[in-house]
């Protein structure tokens, strides 16, 4: 589910629904991958932050600066965590084994 698309910087806010590398339905940040502008989300979520958009820094059990900063998101992360602890402190450059291993436990 894609919320806002910002075509022509190569990122969009979105929230997964099933499992994947974000926490079920928090709002973060991915960058639009055909176009390939960024390495990464998270070099992604900087050029979005320059945009204005206010991402999360210092919450525990995530990493800084990929998810959305509204208490609502806040809340939705605390819950998520504690739904599914394996999501803590995933990062950008993970092993791609990770995503496997939790569609196994579903």
């Amino acid at each position: 589910m894609i919320l806002i698309s910002n075509q022509e910087k190569g990122y969009f806010i979105t929230a997964t629904i099933n499992h994947g590398s974000y926490i079920p339905e928090a709002l973060h940040v991915e960058r639009i991958d055909d176009m390939a502008l960024y390495d990464g989300d998270f070099e992604a979520a900087k050029a979005a932050e320059q945009d204005g958009v206010r991402l999360i820094y210092g919450m525990d059990g995530i990493p800084d600066g990929i998810y959305i900063d509204t208490p609502e998101n806040r809340e939705l992360i605390r819950k998520g965590l504690g739904l599914y602890p394996d999501y803590r402190n995933w990062r950008d450059d993970f092993d791609s084994s990770f995503v496997a291993e939790l569609d196994v436990m579903q």
